[in-house]
């Protein structure tokens, strides 16, 4: 089966805007989440899309909803 992916500029701004609040560098988000920290800074510079894999991953990470990382809801609480 074919991973689907996501491109929204969104995404990289509330990944990197969550990121921050947490206090935790590219490479600390991007070990816990399972990849490396150029992917992360790709996502989050809008320069690559994200599977729904990845994007599942960096949202535990962060304890933040998939809703939220998606632009479908203003809140970030899970």
């Amino acid at each position: 089966m074919k991973s689907r992916t996501l491109r929204n500029p969104q995404i990289g701004e509330r990944l990197q805007l969550y990121r921050r609040r947490r206090g935790l560098t590219q490479v600390q988000l991007a070990t816990q989440a399972g990849m490396t920290s150029t992917v992360l800074s790709r996502l989050e510079n809008g320069e690559q899309t994200v599977s729904a894999e990845r994007l599942t991953a960096l949202a535990r990470a962060l304890d933040v909803s998939l809703d939220y990382l998606c632009g479908l809801q203003e809140c970030a609480d899970v």
